[in-house]
């Protein structure tokens, strides 16, 4: 019985001797591969990132990420913008450009369709064009609004080193308050529903 017990205290001995062993001399070795490994990997992915910007470009433009929200309140906006590179600004601003086109192009329309009713009935004012006066003036609010969201873009822009100008062009040609001061009785519905 003596002896069953040296052994298991040998064996026990044994196999300590042995865990100690290999936790000495395995882990640092595993934790080298590990950092090897990790260096590898964050080299890979840095070359991956680089290698898809460089294929952004030839398959085509970064997509935006803000303008699915036109109502995002600005300093939200701003938060959002700051990470982003002047690529990715660009990519923004070309997409508020976008909505900012399209609003002013339904503006446009309406305003157009306004004219032709206002010669059809000969200025007065009558219910299709008091509605159709209070929509663009609506417009024209979203449209403010979105020109201040793309401004927001190109401040952020421009600090990243990028060129604004075309865009804030465009935005000080359809910005403002235009009113056709012929048309007295759709002036004041104007102004009334712009209040």
């Amino acid at each position: 019985m003596r002896k069953l017990v040296i052994l298991i205290k040998f064996q026990a001995i044994a196999t300590t001797t042995l865990i100690s062993i290999f936790t000495v001399f395995a882990i640092p070795a595993l934790s080298q591969e590990t950092e090897g490994e990790g260096q590898s990997t964050s080299t890979e992915v840095v070359e991956s990132s680089v290698v898809a910007d460089e294929g952004a470009e030839e398959s085509g433009p970064l997509e935006a990420l803000t303008a699915d929200n036109p109502e995002i309140p600005s300093a939200q906006l701003k938060v959002l913008l700051k990470p982003l590179t002047q690529e990715q600004l660009k990519a923004e601003a070309d997409a508020w450009f976008l909505l900012l086109q399209q609003k002013a192009q339904e503006i446009s329309d309406l305003e157009y369709a306004i004219k032709v009713q206002e010669e059809e009935i000969g200025g007065d004012v009558d219910t299709q064009k008091e509605e159709q006066v209070v929509t663009a003036t609506r417009l024209k609010t979203e449209q403010t609004n979105l020109a201040s969201r793309l401004s927001t873009v190109l401040e952020e822009l421009e600090a990243k080193g990028g060129d604004p100008t075309t865009y804030r062009k465009y935005v000080s040609a359809v910005s403002g308050l235009e009113f056709d001061i012929t048309d007295t009785e759709g002036l004041g519905l104007r102004f009334t529903t712009w209040l």
